[in-house]
């Protein structure tokens, strides 16, 4: 059963690879989420262009070069372009847990350890929802 938390919430799923678009497309979509998805920076501008979005799932290494692949970088642009209606980002890495995790304010940030089964993701999207008061504007 899928708590009223997540029922209905708008999720973006930026990441390059196919399978890991799928699965949490076709996961958190069976649990009453609204699910779209980008492989790179440039789609995922779009997306958020035309919608608000309650979160954002963004790998942390995106295919290519430059700032379209840094997923730091990405996410920040994300939110400026959402306006006032900044999406929670919860971060994706395939790399060893804590790297690149060098300074304090790194220990804060949101981060899926790959791979994931989607009750992690579950879990991490009811913490992060349970923190967004009810009619702050993040819906």
């Amino acid at each position: 059963m899928t708590p009223a938390l997540l029922k209905d919430r708008r999720i973006m799923v930026l990441d390059d690879e196919e399978s890991i678009r799928s699965l949490l497309s076709e996961g958190l979509a069976a649990h009453g989420m609204k699910v779209d998805c980008a492989a790179n920076a440039e789609e995922a501008l779009q997306l958020i262009l035309g919608g608000k979005y309650d979160a954002v799932l963004c790998d942390l290494k995106l295919a290519g070069s430059g700032p379209n692949s840094d997923g730091y970088g990405v996410a920040q642009r994300l939110k400026i372009a959402a306006g006032a209606n900044k999406p929670e980002v919860i971060y994706m890495s395939g790399d060893v847990a804590g790297e690149g995790q060098g300074s304090s304010a790194m220990a804060s940030v949101r981060r899926l350890q790959k791979p994931f089964r989607i009750s992690d993701v579950l879990n991490v999207l009811m913490t992060v929802f349970s923190r967004v008061p009810a009619g702050s504007g993040k819906r």
